[in-house]
């Protein structure tokens, strides 16, 4: 068919770049649909009544979220994510279906409910990252701190502070006082 697939990866075992390389030709070698007069057009893959039905439930609550937002710039991005669910179902169904070589009829409910969860991830993803770029670097070093006592069992000494991190708290007296205000 097209150019051979080459892949060169330094650590990844050979099965899993050889099946990565089996997918990609299996994808490539679908075929457009054809219209009336010879010409390619966009295949259309409907989603099955219960990969709808899925949809349908995940796509009300997500929209209670994204309305929920009081950041405009998050509840734009995640307005995008109803769109890139269905658009992951699509990718998975077909890559599952090059996989086993079978066509595609309709997007199933296994490859919906496989891009609702990870559409969520995406979205507490962006939920994260929106919330520190939005925080006081006041409120970053808090968070740190608490990060780094959870790291130690969730109990820490001033002394035990100032020696993990010298530069933030030089002195025993300053890891005191950042963990009074934390109190």
């Amino acid at each position: 068919m097209g150019m051979p697939l080459h892949i060169i990866i330094i650590g990844i075992p050979p099965h899993i770049i050889e099946a990565w390389a089996q997918l990609l030709e299996s994808l490539l070698a679908v075929q457009p649909g054809i219209d009336g007069e010879g010409n390619p057009r966009p295949l259309v893959i409907p989603l099955d009544a219960a990969a709808k039905q899925l949809y349908r439930a995940w796509y009300d609550t997500f929209s209670v979220r994204v309305n929920g937002e009081a950041s405009d710039h998050l509840q734009s991005h995640l307005s995008k994510l109803h769109g890139a669910c269905a658009r992951l179902a699509l990718i998975l169904e077909i890559a599952e279906a090059a996989t086993a070589g079978t066509p595609v009829a309709s997007i199933g409910d296994r490859a919906m409910l496989a891009a609702i969860v990870l559409t969520d991830w995406f979205a507490d993803e962006a939920q994260r990252v929106y919330a520190r770029l939005a925080a006081s670097e006041k409120e970053l070093d808090r968070q740190e701190l608490v990060s780094l006592i959870e790291r130690q069992g969730g109990r820490i000494t001033p002394r035990e502070l100032h020696r993990k991190d010298e530069r933030r708290y030089p002195a025993t007296g300053d890891a005191e006082m950042a963990l009074r205000d934390l109190a």
